[in-house]
């Protein structure tokens, strides 16, 4: 439900109008991205949760996981790295408290530097069909257990598994499951014209459509069919809006650079 469901129109707005946090210190606290650790988030923008995994993510990325890789090179910089993520998730599943996704979730974060790594040095990538196969019975898998696994445990599998898929498609194969699963990754490289619209509006969009079946039904489902449709939807909607949005925002940028030059 993470997925779709949020602060929407009805019960779940009023408790949050009620808890909602508008103070200096409050809004102090999310502009040094702190919301989550040592303050809530602001108002009632309980999406704002995020922004402070991702300062932290590109902090210790910059600060620690980088003079690492140069001085260590990359298996110690990315083992150590998931070692403390490893060793978040196991505070995490003792105590409870959720502070500690921060340290848990940084192994995850870490898979997309795994991908870039093995795109700039051309690692060697061994068992490409017993990987694709992997991760696509565990996608299944876990797409028949969506809402019956722990928070952290459920993302954990599920970035886990994609960027087990995505590096299972990088090198050249002409395996039939490999180059059709390929053509089809290759197939959605349009969307990446609409990312930024749909950065902005994907939470909106997901929150309308929770608001929309909640003023039909008292409670939100728990079932993976209603992520893929919502996925659909924003993928649809957005694309309208990136027609003129990201229009505009190429527009705005040749100028700039024509001003700079």
């Amino acid at each position: 439900p993470a997925f779709y469901a949020g602060d929407a129109p009805g019960g779940g707005l009023s408790l949050a109008l009620q808890r909602a946090d508008s103070s200096w210190t409050t809004l102090l606290g999310n502009l040094l991205f702190l919301q989550g650790l040592a303050v809530p988030t602001f108002g009632t923008n309980g999406v704002l949760w995020s922004l402070s995994y991702e300062a932290f993510f590109y902090t210790a990325y910059a600060l620690a996981f980088v003079p690492l890789y140069r001085r260590r090179g990359p298996r110690l910089a990315f083992g150590l790295g998931w070692l403390l993520s490893l060793a978040g998730y196991g505070v995490l599943v003792v105590s409870g408290d959720m502070r500690w996704t921060w340290l848990a979730y940084f192994g995850l974060w870490l898979l997309g530097a795994v991908i870039a790594e093995i795109l700039a040095t051309n690692w060697q990538i061994l068992y490409v069909r017993w990987q694709f196969s992997l991760a696509i019975l565990g996608l299944m898998t876990l797409a028949g257990l969506y809402g019956r696994l722990p928070t952290a445990l459920d993302d954990t599998l599920w970035a886990g598994l994609w960027a087990l898929l995505m590096i299972s498609l990088l090198p050249a194969s002409r395996w039939t499951p490999l180059f059709y699963a390929r053509r089809l990754v290759e197939s959605l490289r349009p969307f990446a014209r609409q990312s930024y619209t749909l950065y902005l509006f994907h939470v909106p969009l997901i929150l309308f459509l929770s608001a929309t079946y909640l003023s039909y039904s008292p409670t939100l489902p728990g079932h993976f069919g209603l992520v893929a449709a919502a996925a659909a939807l924003n993928l649809g909607l957005t694309s309208l809006l990136a027609r003129w949005l990201e229009a505009l925002g190429r527009t705005r940028s040749k100028a700039v650079a024509i001003h700079n030059l």
